[in-house]
């Protein structure tokens, strides 16, 4: 057998890549089974978790608030069956290049084992509050000039970062430092 030139390695790599990212596009994290609530976090689990966690809040915000971030995302994992790459890395969650990047920097972060060990702790040191997603209003894009959102899943509403535009299930959920929280019925726009 001979070995492949340039070119079919190339074809093959890219053919390849874009079987693999048709299959991740099309894997749905709704589509997957309840996992126990007793598995452990593994070791990938919590650096992707410490990695979120200081995308989100450079690990300075209350410890209140980076604890239910935290919840969150084992809360997607627990209710999906997921593990922590799939939950974080997931199109909901830092899609845009920009967080992408930041994202993968975190590695280095210079408070990164003091982010882990916040995170190894959040399970038995903070209480679920069985919330489901969050937002930080102080990132999201402010009103038109009229008032209104450019985008149609976003409304318009008073925040603790001043007038911006949310996402609906948002609206009125409870604070915690400089996010807003939401419960599944939120999330499902069944509140």
């Amino acid at each position: 057998m001979r070995p492949l030139t340039d070119n079919e390695r190339k074809l093959l790599l890219w053919g390849g890549g874009a079987i693999a990212a048709m299959i991740l596009i099309s894997r749905k994290v709704d589509t997957l089974q309840p996992r126990r609530d007793t598995e452990e976090p593994t070791n990938d689990d919590i650096s992707m978790l410490t990695q979120m966690l200081l995308t989100e809040t450079d690990f300075a915000h209350s410890k209140d608030e980076m604890a239910q971030i935290v919840w969150v995302a084992l809360n997607r994992m627990a209710s999906h069956n997921a593990s922590a790459r799939e939950v974080v890395l997931a199109g909901n969650w830092c899609h845009v290049p920009e967080c992408v990047d930041r994202f993968n920097r975190m590695r280095s972060h210079p408070r990164f084992e003091d982010a882990k060990s916040f995170v190894q702790s959040v399970q038995s040191d903070y209480q679920n509050r069985k919330y489901y997603a969050f937002i930080h209003p102080a990132g999201m894009p402010g009103t038109t000039t009229f008032g209104g959102c450019s985008r149609s899943d976003l409304v318009p509403a008073d925040t603790i970062a001043g007038r911006r535009c949310i996402p609906k299930w948002s609206v009125g959920t409870p604070v915690i430092g400089k996010a807003m929280f939401a419960d599944a019925r939120h999330v499902q726009g069944k509140a």
